[in-house]
């Protein structure tokens, strides 16, 4: 059993469309994700019923409440070429590029490593200064529906997308600098990959690797859709 938070439905809808919205999209991931004996269905004001079968409880459950909101972000550069890193307990440092990778010990997938500190670098906006003064930031908005798709012919698992024209630009320009340095994709905050831009991605399809076959499935699957326009938590009734 699924609860939506209808409190604030999205700008200009009503909470009984948003209800279906959320319904339909759910529907949408378990089914694109290999599931069977699929079955969701509105239980209003605010719940949601959902049997699925053939897939394990803690892929249905991510997929059913993740929100699958996609945010680019962009390390924060000292002066000297160095990444900004903070240590667990806040004291800042600074690293090389080729010294921020992969952390097996802690799962994370950009660790800050030097000769006495290790950390996690400090992430800002993926966003340039324009000429007019404001600011273009690479967003969940510019990648093209349904483009999210894995890449089983590589050496190891990897997920790639499209970008639309404004997109597409913005991306070129945002990685020409960033050559040697890492791109954070975070879904819903959480940092998923930081790939290591090794030249400007031009062609806005880009390819970004650092996780198994069994996540890259997940998250085409999750990220294919639209994100949910509400949360949504699992209950184990519904609400009265």
């Amino acid at each position: 059993m699924l609860e939506a938070n209808l409190s604030q439905p999205p700008q200009g809808g009503d909470p009984a469309t948003a209800l279906e919205q959320t319904r339909g999209i759910i529907e949408a991931r378990v089914i694109a994700y290999g599931a069977k004996d699929v079955k969701v269905e509105s239980s209003p004001p605010k719940n949601i019923v959902a049997s699925i079968g053939g897939v394990e409880a803690a892929d249905a459950r991510r997929l059913a409440t993740a929100r699958g909101v996609v945010d680019f972000r962009r390390p924060v550069i000292t002066p000297e070429g160095l990444v900004a890193c903070k240590t667990p307990a806040g004291q800042a440092f600074g690293v090389p590029p080729n010294n921020v990778n992969p952390d097996s010990a802690s799962g994370s997938h950009a660790r800050c490593f030097s000769l006495d500190k290790l950390g996690d670098p400090v992430w800002q906006p993926a966003d340039l200064l324009s000429p007019d003064g404001s600011r273009r930031r690479l967003t969940n908005d510019m990648i093209v529906p349904g483009s999210w798709q894995e890449r089983t012919d590589l050496a190891s698992p990897a997920i790639t997308v499209q970008f639309n024209d404004d997109g597409t630009k913005l991306l070129d320009d945002l990685t020409a600098p960033l050559v040697r340095y890492p791109l954070g994709v975070f879904v819903d905050g959480t940092l998923i990959a930081a790939p290591r831009i090794t030249r400007a991605i031009s062609n806005g399809h880009p390819v970004i690797s650092g996780f198994d076959g069994h996540e890259a499935h997940l998250l085409v699957a999750e990220l294919n859709s639209a994100p949910l326009p509400v949360p949504v938590s699992e209950v184990t009734s519904p609400s009265p």
